[in-house]
């Protein structure tokens, strides 16, 4: 016998088996999404933003050192 309460969802019926038995991977959430929309939609993306970050973070860096 599954255990909980059958629910019927699209043409299938599910069950809510519980908490996974495991303890968690990870604590807590570190980071929180506030502007889904200008997030990187793929791997290609992501990396080309982070390096053209540190580029900005490197020539900041440079310019503090002249001045």
């Amino acid at each position: 016998m599954l255990p909980g309460n059958p629910t019927e969802f699209r043409g299938q019926t599910i069950f809510d088996i519980g908490a996974f038995p495991e303890p968690p991977i990870s604590g807590t959430l570190a980071w929180k999404v506030t502007q889904p929309w200008s997030e990187s939609k793929d791997e290609n993306e992501r990396f080309a933003s982070q390096k053209a970050l540190e580029l900005i973070e490197h020539l900041k860096k440079r310019q503090d050192k002249k001045d």
